[in-house]
Order: C-alpha cells, then sequence, then structure tokens
C-alpha cells in the first residue's frame, strides 16, 4: 500500500478528504466522512488505503456470513468462515477504477461500503432474533447515508428499490421502514448542521453542486445519471468468458447430477485453466500497463454458469418469493453503484462485482448439493478475483509502471515515511519539493491549479487547493466550472494563492478566470519562482511533437502584491454582485 501515486482521480480524493471544508458546492460529500478516519491514522496515506481495503473486505464478510447462515442452517463454523471469506474477495474490487489499481477511499469506494451496510440490514430484517427488525431499521438507515453522502444518484435509486424490496408485505415491515427513513433523515440533518451549520445551506450546497456538474459538460450531470452503456469486449475476451462459463456450468451440473468420472474431467479442466490464468498473472509476461479495462467483469461468467445451472437443473429447489426479491435485488446493485459515473457503466459497475458474486450464490444455495456448490463458488471466485487484482496492480490508474516495478523514493511530507513511485513520478514530486523548499513554501498556503489534470501536486504540497479540491480541464464548460466555483473561496484566500500553470497544457484551465473575480493575473502582480518537467502523461491520449518524452513544463507563481488584489476582489464582488452561482 506504499507503492504507487495516481496524481489526476487519487490527488482529487486526497485533497477532499484532507481538507474538506474548502469546498462548499460538490454533490458527493466523501471527504467529510474519511476526514476524521484519516486525522486518526496521523494523515497517513498507507494506512487510509488499508483502512478502505479492510472496511470493505470485512463487511462483504460479514454480508456473506450472514446469507450462509441464514440459507444452509449450518452450523460447522470452519465452512462458514472459509466460504465467506472467499466469496467476499471481490469486494476488494473497490481498490480499482475501471479495472485499474487505485487504492485510495472515494466516493465510489464510500458507495459500496454504504450499500453493503444496507444489505447487511436487509438480510437481518428476514431473521426471527430478538430485536433484528430494530438493527435491521438501523443499518438500513446508516447504509442509505452513507450511500447519499457519497452519490446522491446511486441514494435516489436505493431510496427506490428497497421499498420495492418489502412491497409485498409493506404492513409486516411498515415499522421498519419508517425506523430506516427515521435514521437516515436524522443523519442527514446532523450532517448538515455539522458541515455548514444550516439545513437550507446544506441543500444548497447539492443545489450548487449540479449545476456545476452540468455546467462542466461531463457525464456527471444529473441528466445522464440513468442510462444504458454498451458493453464491448474484444474477441479473446469473449472466448475467455465463455470457456470460464462452460467449465464453471459444467462443474455445477457435475456435481448436481453427473457421474464421477465426469465430475473428474470438468473438476480438472477448471482446474487447469484458473491454473494457467493464475501462471499467466504471476509470470513476468503478465507485467504489461494498460490491461484492458473490462477485465474484472470475467467474473460475471460465475454468474452466468449459476444461472445456466438454475435454469437447466429440475432438481434445483425453486426459491421463495423472499429469496427471489434478494436474488432481483443483487443483481441490480451493481448499476446502483455505478449510477452518476462518468465512466462506462459496466465498467463501473465492476466495483460493485461482489453484489453478483452473491446473487450466484443464493441461486446455487437452492440445489440440493448446496455446500459443494457453495465450496467450488469460492474456489473459482477466489483464484479469478487473484487474477483481476494482480492484473490490476500491473495496469496503477495513469502510471507508467507496474506496482511490482515501481522503485523510486519520495518522502510524503505529510508523515515523512517513504512511498515508492514510477520514475517519472518520483522525480517530479522531488523536483517540486526542491522548488518550494527553494521559494520557502509555507504548509497550508493557498494555490490554485490550473493545470486541469494534477490535484494530486497540490496535496504532496501541503497547500489548500482553492475553488476545487480538482480544477479540472479538457471539458467544454471547464473554464466556466473554475470562474464558478472560486465564489466559495473568500477573496483574501484568491488573492493570497500561488498559481501552478502549464506551458502548451492539453488540460489546462485558463487562469484569466481569476479576473472575473477583480484578480489580474499577470506579470506584475505574479512572480514566478521556478519551473518542474511533469511526470509522463498516460491514459490521456496526449500526442504533441513539442513534447517527444510527454512531460511539460509547469511553473509555480507567487503572488507580489496580495492586499492590493485583495481590494480589487473585493470591490469587484461588491460591484458584480453575484447570484447563488
Amino acid at each position: 500500500m506504499n507503492v504507487g501515486v495516481d496524481l489526476t482521480d487519487e490527488g482529487y480524493y486526497l485533497n477532499w478528504i484532507s481538507n474538506p471544508w474548502l469546498y462548499k458546492y460538490y454533490v458527493s460529500q466523501f471527504g467529510y466522512i474519511y476526514h476524521p478516519v484519516y486525522q486518526l491514522l496521523g494523515n497517513d496515506l498507507v494506512l487510509l488505503r488499508f483502512f478502505n481495503a479492510l472496511l470493505s473486505y470485512v463487511l462483504g464478510f460479514v454480508l456473506i456470513y450472514l446469507i450462509l447462515k441464514r440459507s444452509t442452517h449450518q452450523q460447522n463454523k470452519d465452512f462458514l468462515v472459509m466460504s465467506s471469506a472467499s466469496i467476499a474477495l471481490p469486494s476488494l474490487f473497490i481498490l480499482m477504477i475501471t479495472g485499474h489499481w487505485v487504492p485510495s477511499p472515494s466516493y465510489n469506494s464510500l458507495c459500496f461500503q454504504g450499500l453493503l451496510i444496507t444489505m447487511i440490514g436487509m438480510v437481518l430484517s428476514c431473521s426471527s432474533m430478538k430485536y433484528s427488525q430494530f438493527h435491521a431499521a438501523f443499518f438500513i438507515g446508516l447504509g442509505g447515508w452513507l450511500v447519499f453522502m457519497a452519490k446522491p444518484s446511486s441514494a435516489l435509486l436505493l431510496s427506490l428499490v428497497v421499498p420495492l424490496y418489502f412491497a409485498f408485505e409493506f404492513k409486516k415491515y411498515m415499522r421498519l421502514l419508517l425506523g430506516a427513513a427515521v435514521v437516515a433523515l436524522c443523519l442527514v440533518l446532523l450532517t448538515g448542521l455539522y458541515v455548514d451549520g444550516s439545513i437550507v445551506q446544506f441543500i444548497n450546497r447539492y443545489q450548487i453542486g449540479l449545476h456545476l456538474l452540468d455546467i462542466m459538460g461531463s457525464k456527471h450531470g444529473i441528466n445522464n445519471f440513468l442510462r444504458l452503456d454498451p458493453f464491448t469486449v474484444s474477441m479473446a475476451d469473449q472466448y475467455k468468458f465463455l470457456l470460464l462459463t462452460s467449465l464453471v456450468a459444467g462443474v455445477f451440473f457435475a456435481i448436481e447430477k453427473g457421474s464421477t468420472q465426469v465430475k473428474i474431467i470438468l473438476t480438472t479442466s477448471l482446474s487447469v485453466a484458473i491454473g494457467i490464468m493464475l501462471w499467466l498473472a504471476f509470470s513476468r509476461d503478465g507485467l504489461r500497463i494498460n490491461t484492458p479495462r473490462h477485465h474484472p467483469l470475467i467474473l460475471l461468467a460465475v454468474l452466468f454458469a449459476a444461472i445456466l445451472f438454475w435454469l437447466f437443473v429440475k432438481t434445483a429447489n425453486k426459491p421463495s418469493v423472499s429469496n427471489l426479491k434478494l436474488i432481483l435485488l443483487f443483481l441490480v446493485l451493481p448499476y446502483i453503484y455505478a449510477a452518476g459515473s462518468g465512466n462506462n457503466y459496466w465498467e463501473t459497475a465492476a466495483g460493485g462485482m461482489l453484489f453478483w458474486m452473491i446473487a450466484a450464490l443464493l441461486i446455487l444455495l437452492r440445489s440440493s448439493t448446496k455446500h459443494a456448490h457453495t465450496l467450488v463458488l469460492a474456489a473459482v471466485v477466489a483464484s479469478v478475483t487473484v487474477k483481476v487484482m494482480l492484473d490490476a496492480q500491473n495496469s496503477p490508474y495513469r502510471q507508467t509502471e507496474s506496482i511490482a516495478h515501481q522503485s523510486h523514493s519520495h518522502i510524503n511530507p505529510h508523515t515523512k515515511k517513504e512511498l515508492l513511485l514510477p520514475k517519472d513520478t518520483a522525480m517530479y514530486l522531488n523536483d517540486l519539493q526542491h522548488l518550494l523548499d527553494k521559494a520557502d513554501f509555507k504548509e497550508n498556503t493557498p494555490v490554485i491549479d490550473f493545470t486541469g489534470h494534477h490535484p494530486g501536486t497540490l496535496y504532496f504540497m501541503q497547500a489548500n487547493a482553492i475553488g476545487q479540491a480538482w480544477t479540472i480541464g479538457g471539458y467544454d464548460g471547464s473554464n466556466d466550472m473554475a470562474a464558478l466555483a472560486l465564489n466559495q473561496a473568500t477573496c483574501h484566500e484568491i488573492a493570497n494563492s500561488w498559481l501552478i500553470i502549464e506551458k502548451d497544457g492539453r488540460r489546462s484551465v485558463d487562469y484569466r478566470v481569476l479576473e472575473k473575480h477583480g484578480i489580474q493575473a499577470d506579470k506584475n502582480n505574479y512572480t514566478k519562482v521556478g519551473m518542474v518537467l511533469t511526470k509522463k502523461f498516460t491514459d490521456w491520449g496526449f500526442v504533441n511533437q513539442s513534447h517527444p518524452d510527454g512531460r511539460y513544463e509547469q511553473y509555480l507563481l507567487k503572488p507580489n502584491h496580495p492586499d492590493i488584489q485583495e481590494k480589487n476582489c473585493l470591490a469587484f464582488r461588491q460591484q458584480h454582485l453575484n447570484p447563488r452561482y
């Protein structure tokens, strides 16, 4: 966990988590949830990543353990623990973005963890144990609140799906639903008071946040969150998918009805296929960058195999209404998790692959040989998950070396501990730190990053990212969004901000947006402190003949007359009284 860092998306996550009170206009509020954890862990990035992985896995383990104990009536704790531990491994897919390694917590991980807590409550709602309804209401409300804090688009869909689940027995579960709603509402109200000191201001935060997303022109806006994206994979991957589906389904069929000889042949074939897959993953030949974005979706083969078994094996028991509802709920949860993403929904939904694996488990638990099927499922899921996780580490998000090959040192200024990074990233951050030392740059100094793509730079500068945790460039509305987002900063903060600009940057935000706040960004008002060469661009598709090595010049500018600029900003804002936006 002390290896690698992505200065784009991951840098944005870290800026948000390290100082969430700088930002008033965002839709997702994940920074406020993870910030106390970050502080308790001593601002340690490595420990924060471990926390993210451990929390996701433990919640997945508990959910599967409860399902197995309820469905199998199995008292063998070794069976329950081993099966739950293996099937829960895809919960670690949350350490990826579209198949690439990004282990730091984000709005995606918080949404996933909230959905897991909600589903623990849903499973407890079916229990006959004392106080189970009370516990179920609490967990459903808690999980729903966390999903809302992470992704309101996902929370909206979840708020529709949960009541639908109980619709046929509404009278029986009316108090549970009411209790869950009260828990969620109380937590939202307390959050509004904690974050903004006002419920009205908290609501206003979401309204302006949605407006900014629409201005940016990406797929994150409210008009795009309900959509069906294409599922496109290469022919080679289609063959892999069909092979794994056939082998796993064959083993399921053989366990239920096949002869001993057929069981041996199919099980051996499946073992050999998985063995070859793992050998390729561990071999040096497997260590390559830009692994296909959709490779985690290979685990869908297990779900397809379970569905085929269910459809064609007559001895499999038909699920009860409650089990069928639970299966359908787990089938739609990855879509709820992906809702609102700007990436392809299929690739994003892979982060919620655990829910599809639980649906497969619930289907197989209807068979007469449920224990054998559970063990096979656990073995296949664990093996394929290891392969996918290795592929992700071989292809870290927007980095030029695999995790195994990163060996260049950078001392994290937040903890004074060593991080191992790709050569280009380590050179960039070390050169930047040397420049900051020469310029006598102080911790928590406000900085506005106009490069459009390197928010992580400000995190490693220990700077306050003014305006946005990521002043993102490359979209039609990036400049307008940056200008409006600066409304949440005071004139004092803007006038005293250092600037980072990039020569010929392909995703740069126009620094002249400062003029919309009365700030003149010219040679008279800013001094060029120094220049550093960026890390190499990856996954952005940049081609520029004037930069053959893929690196660009970044300049650090220091304000000369912040007091004068602040007065100009105040006068400008008073003259041009901005409406809400």
